[in-house]
């Protein structure tokens, strides 16, 4: 029961299905409804649209539309592949431009046939999803044009064939908004064996061959695009030179529809020419441009062939060098840090990053051969702040044939100062310079290798005077075996050298430390230089300079403070012209610059230095100093009212006249000066024959002298001068000197020369005038003290004449050279040698004119001719060319001396000498010796010796050969013996015999005073009277120098008991000898001392001349005054004929002292006879008398010597306005019945 009633229940109450489902059943029979409408609308469109009614259809819309004639050979719609995608295919399609065909025929004649073709197209595919399309959207899912061909076409500026799209009746002042398109997507667009795109414009045309286009969107919104070609564009390719012209974009684009202005892109890979690479970018396109990401990357670019590409003119306007010749390749990658809006940013530039390297390659240009070229830098561009951008070198390396070079550092603030921060090491290979770079280092040939290393941190402006002491440098440039010879036999060759610098040091020394010194530093292992006219060679070189790298707040010109140091171990140095060498060893100096006394326009210069060794001189002297020191300090002084005068008138004449020297400006502005100051311009008058000393002050040096002070010390162990001019051994020891510009101090000094010896002290005056004075007018002032142990005169004055023969010589190319040895033992060799073959030749001796000097000189032991002085002092002055010995007094073993001299030696024409001299008690025989050639000219003073006391006057031009001019030789002697000695025994036995002394043994005058003048060429004996045995004779008399003589001996006691006179006269070759009456008496003896008033008289000229000068001419010649007007008559009045009384006479006939006349003979013989027997006794007597008489004869004779005979000491021959040669004079001593002749030549 319960079953039934179930089911009967179920039967009557049906089951109600769901509501949704009902309304999906529903939707699904409307929208197959509206499919199927759509479809059938579809279909019927195009069942009415069918290819013959579509194809015309479509050529008569495009050409009403359009302003170009179209043809269309095929066009249909269709549904292909699945539904609802709408296709369209069209075939043959062409546009033509009607304003190209609408052109006049001659015009278009210029133009290519296709010009006005604009397009042509084989066939276009494409198919729209119609259900898209339904709800507001386009989709476009295939597109493919196959060989599609575009031409394009500019006449002018009104006429193209591309402008085929009539204008606007109304102008449509909607703006556009892309978000009012409908969405639009493209599945895929191709072209298919595209044909060229073809450009003319002006006669210029261009070809655009693309090998396949296509268009990608599958990935949408990812799009991929792939087109490559190939221009052709004769124009582009005559200009540039450039063939491959291809092109093309390979690469993936992102774009979305719901965002319009973005746009990405994404290894999108691109190629124009020779520029390849590939980028990654996003960007927008929307009200203002932006772009947020940027990634680029270009593939290594042919540099050679971008710059061939380049035309000549364009080059050269840009300054891009022309030849270059390189495999180098640029890659470039850049990446953007941050967006960048192009639109609102203005001229800035994008922040980035970029990076450019090159790899290893080489480059040519001209002479120029880089083997290896690379470079990797990268730039930091900072678009908000371009000064902030900053390019990083890290690294570029160049290495040529002859150099390698590696640069690394940073540059930023780059726009206005920039900073340079970097390394820079290079080694150059001097070797393989090119030949051009060689001849511009003046070199033929050039080897060696040059190094340098450098940091440097600094700015263009830090290389001015004000900023140089911000630049940080800090390096070495180093040199080894470096060779360089020129094309005119100049050479260098270097061993190792290294010069270090640096503008930011700091110097520790002991607890001394300096900061931001300036600093640079040089070593030199060995450096040698030679040329045609001198050679070089330095070792052991290190010298170093630092100042305080400050900038002076108040003026350029303020003082920097500075020092410096040098050594080396030897220096050489030869001249080739004048053999002269200079060489040191073991040097050191240090200098030290800095203001005075805190005035920063002043500088104050410290210079100390000191050297082992130091020799100088040419080929015939050698000067050497050995342990010297000198402290020198020089201080400008301030600029004086007449110096800034002539330093502006200078400049004027200096801008006025750009081409003059300075000497010449400044000589100009100096008389410039003195016109407009009113007085007279001074002019130079040189006197060429005076002597003077030329100091060879440069005109540097006078300028330096004259605006610094200077003061210093010189100190020096040892030094010796080698020179044949003075060939004698010389050491000066112990020197202390102290000095300034004007004076300099001798402190201690000693001198030791040959046998000689002298401390000397003193000082040297007037130094800075001496030294500036162009007409040498400024004498310079000597005052000295010298003291010596032992004076040899006689070595000195050997030395001397050897040193004027040398002269001489050298004069006339006879010179010799000392040789290059620098040994002291083979110098003083060739010295000596030069000592002992010096000719005997005589040159003048001048004294300078600008030296005027005052010598204290005390002597212990003076050693002169034969005699040894003793305490010998006096003073040796030196005025305006005359040469002065005042007041020198010695006493010696053989007697005391004092002498007085003056030689005036201002011209070799106007050469003279005297002297006034005093001796006491003083050997007859070491007087001769101490007056040379006295007794040439009174030789009767050689018969005699003894002590005397004497007195001499003398005056007498010298001539050129040094030598006495006898003619105008003036003197006056005074001699005083006593125990005189007649020396010639001989003399003195016949003297004795015929005289009847009572003692033959006895030679001795016992007193004897003369006094005897030299004046007019004649020597006048003045009368005095001696004593000899039994007799008292008196002599007077006078010859010339031609041995003219007349002398009168009055005999005033003998044993005979009267008084008689022997006349002499003639010369030695003609005599007379008469007897007669004596003409002395004993009080006729000279009564007035004439030599000491003219003595006393002559030095006072020489003291008036040498203090007033030689400069006034006749004025200053020295003169003896009144020789012979004291009283006394030498023998003037000596008659010839005077004879003796016949009393007398027959006295001494009878005496048998003269031979009877012959009729005084007979007379006597007859009174003989008639006293024979008388006398008888007496015969034999007689006998024994005319023997006596007649050996006396003979004796007599043989005392008369024959000119042959004389001895000669000197060579020499006087010459006389009327006599061409005349023989030497000489001095006669005649004694009674005696004659001795002796002559001995004097200078003359």
């Amino acid at each position: 029961m319960n079953i039934n009633t179930t089911s009967t229940a179920n039967s009557a109450a049906p089951t109600r299905r769901p509501t949704w489902r009902r309304v999906l059943k529903v939707s699904a029979w409307v929208l197959m409804a509206i499919v199927l409408y759509a479809f059938g609308m579809v279909a019927a469109t195009l069942s009415l649209l069918h290819p013959q009614r579509l194809t015309p259809l479509l050529e008569h819309v495009a050409n009403h539309t359009l302003r170009a004639d179209v043809t269309l050979g095929y066009a249909e719609l269709n549904i292909r592949g699945s539904f609802p995608y709408l296709g369209i295919e069209m075939r043959d399609l062409t546009v033509v431009s009607r304003d190209i065909k609408a052109m006049d025929a001659a015009e278009r004649e210029m133009l290519p046939e296709w010009a006005d073709t604009l397009l042509t197209v084989k066939s276009f595919e494409g198919s729209i999803k119609l259900t898209d399309l339904l709800a507001g959207a386009i989709t476009v899912d295939s597109v493919i044009i196959d060989r599609p061909q575009a031409n394009i076409v500019i006449v002018d500026d009104e006429t193209n064939n591309y402008d085929i799209f009539p204008p606007s009746e109304e102008e449509d002042t909607t703006a556009f908004n892309i978000a009012d398109l409908p969405k639009i997507t493209l599945t895929r667009f191709a072209l298919t064996n595209p044909g060229p795109v073809r450009f003319y414009s002006d006669g210029a045309m261009a070809t655009a061959s693309f090998s396949a286009i296509s268009l990608s969107g599958k990935d949408k919104p990812m799009y991929r695009i792939d087109f490559d070609g190939d221009a052709d564009c004769p124009a582009i390719s005559e200009i540039f030179g450039i063939e491959d012209l291809g092109f093309g974009l390979n690469g993936n684009i992102r774009w979305d529809q719901a965002k319009p202005e973005e746009i990405a892109l994404e290894g999108f890979a691109f190629k124009v020419s020779l520029i390849q690479g590939n980028i990654d970018t996003r960007f927008n396109i929307g009200d203002s441009a932006r772009i947020d990401a940027l990634r680029l990357h270009l593939d290594p670019l042919p540099v050679g062939e971008l710059l061939a590409a380049v035309p000549e003119d364009m080059a050269e306007f840009y300054g891009i060098p022309v030849g270059i010749n390189t495999d180098a390749r640029i890659r470039v990658d850049a990446k953007l840090l941050k967006p960048y809006s192009l639109g609102t940013d203005g001229d800035a530039l994008p922040t980035m990053d970029v990076d450019v390297s090159v790899a290893d390659s080489y480059l040519k240009w001209q002479q120029v051969d880089f083997r290896h070229f690379s470079t990797d830098m990268s730039l930091h561009i900072d678009g908000n702040n371009l000064n902030a951008s900053i390019l990083t070198i890290h690294q570029l390396n160049i290495a040529g044939p002859a150099t390698d070079l590696h640069l690394t550092g940073t540059v930023t603030e780059m726009l206005g100062d920039p900073l340079f921060d970097g390394k820079v090491n290079g080694v150059s290979h001097l070797g393989a310079l090119p030949p051009q770079l060689k001849r511009l280092l003046g070199g033929a040939s050039i080897s060696g290798d040059l190094t340098a290393n450098a940091r440097i941190k600094g700015r263009p402006s830090m290389l001015s005077p004000g900023g140089f002491q911000r630049l940080l440098v800090k390096g070495d440039i180093g040199l080894r075996n470096f060779r360089w010879e020129s094309d005119t036999v100049n050479s260098m060759y270097v061993d190792r050298a290294l010069f270090k610098f640096g503008t930011q040091e700091t110097f520790k020394r002991a607890d001394v430390t300096a900061t931001g010194l300036l600093t640079a530093h040089l070593t030199v292992d060995s450096v040698y230089i030679s040329s045609p006219e001198a050679r070089m060679h330095l070792t052991g070189l290190e010298m170093g300079i630092g100042t305080r790298n400050s900038h002076s707040h108040h003026c350029d010109h303020d003082i920097r403070p500075m020092g410096g140091a040098l050594s080396f171990a030897r220096y050489e140095m030869f001249s080739v012209a004048d053999s002269a060498r200079v060489r040191l060893r073991n040097v050191k100096g240090y200098a030290i610059a800095k203001a005075y006394e805190g005035d920063e326009h002043r500088p104050h210069l410290i210079l100390d230095l000191e050297m082992h060794r130091f020799s100088a001189g040419d080929r015939s002297t050698r000067a050497v100093l050995r342990g010297a020191k000198t402290h020198l300090e020089a201080i400008l002084r301030p600029e004086t009212d007449r110096s800034r005068a002539i330093r502006a008138i200078s400049d004027s004449i200096h801008r006025a006249n750009p081409t003059l020297d300075r000497d010449s400006i400044y000589g100009m502005a100096t008389a410039e000066y003195r016109r407009r100051r009113g007085r007279p311009h001074r002019t130079t008058v040189k006197d060429s024959e005076t002597e003077t000393i030329d100091f060879g002050t440069t005109t540097a040096m006078r300028r330096f002298l004259r605006s610094w002070d200077i003061n210093g010390t010189i100190a020096g162990k040892r030094a010796r001068l080698y020179t044949p001019y003075f060939p004698l051994r010389n050491n000066l020891r112990d020197i202390d000197i102290t000095f300034n510009n004007d004076s300099l101090d001798i402190h201690s000094m000693r001198y030791t020369v040959g046998s000689s010896d002298f401390t000397i002290t003193g000082k040297i005056s007037n130094i800075k005038k001496a030294l500036t004075s162009r007409r040498k007018s400024q004498p310079l002032g000597i005052l000295l003290d010298v003291s010596s142990d032992t004076i040899d005169v006689n070595q000195l004055a050997r030395a001397v004449f050897a040193g004027a023969a040398y002269s001489s010589a050298a004069a006339a190319g006879n010179g010799i050279s000392l040789g290059y040895s620098d040994n002291e033992i083979d110098l003083e060799c060739a010295m000596k040698q030069q000592g002992a073959t010096a000719a005997d030749t005589i040159v003048p001796i001048l004294v300078p004119t600008n030296i005027d000097a005052n010598i204290h000189i005390d002597a212990a032991n003076v050693r002169y001719a034969d005699l040894m002085l003793h305490g010998l002092h006096g003073h040796a002055m030196m005025y305006n060319g005359a040469l002065n010995l005042h007041e020198l007094n010695a006493t010696s073993d053989v007697g005391d001396i004092n002498i007085s001299a003056l030689y005036m030696g201002r011209r070799v024409d106007e050469l003279s000498f005297g002297f006034g001299m005093q001796l006491s008690q003083f050997n007859l025989a070491n007087f001769l010796s101490l007056v040379p050639d006295i007794d040439s000219i009174m030789p009767v003073l050689r018969d005699f010796s003894g002590i005397i006391d004497a007195e001499i006057a003398a005056t007498t031009p010298i001539s050129p050969s040094m030598d006495f001019v006898l003619p105008e030789f003036n003197a006056a002697v005074k001699l005083d013996g006593k125990q005189l000695v007649l020396i010639d025994p001989d003399t003195f036995k016949t003297l004795s015999k015929w005289l009847f002394f009572k003692n033959k043994k006895r030679n001795i005058i016992d007193q004897m005073s003369i006094q005897m003048t030299v004046e007019n060429n004649q020597l006048h004996i003045y009368p005095f009277i001696f004593d000899i045995d039994r007799y008292r004779l008196g002599v007077q008399g006078y010859n010339d120098f031609a041995l003219n003589f007349k002398y009168h001996i009055a005999v005033l006691k003998s044993p005979l008991p009267f008084k008689f006179g022997i006349n002499i006269s003639g010369n030695p070759d003609k005599m007379k000898i008469r007897l007669g009456r004596a003409r002395l008496k004993p009080g006729d003896a000279l009564a007035v001392n004439i030599v000491d008033t003219t003595r006393v008289n002559l030095m006072r000229q020489i003291s008036n001349i040498f203090r007033r000068g030689i400069r006034e001419g006749d004025r200053a010649h020295l003169r003896l005054e009144a020789l012979r007007h004291h009283g006394a008559t030498p023998a003037d009045d000596i008659p010839d004929n005077d004879t003796l009384s016949p009393v007398d006479s027959t006295e001494f006939i009878y005496e048998r002292q003269i031979e009877a006349p012959v009729h005084a003979a007979t007379a006597k013989n007859k009174k003989v006879k008639k006293d024979k027997k008388d006398k008888s006794k007496n015969s034999k007597q007689d006998t024994q008398a005319s023997r006596d008489i007649k050996d006396d004869e003979k004796t007599h004779k043989n005392h008369i010597l024959p000119i042959s005979q004389l001895t000669y000491r000197h060579s020499y021959a006087v010459t006389d306005t009327h006599t061409s040669h005349r023989e030497p004079p000489s001095s006669i001593w005649m004694a009674p019945s005696t004659t001795l002749c002796r002559a001995t030549p004097v200078h003359g």
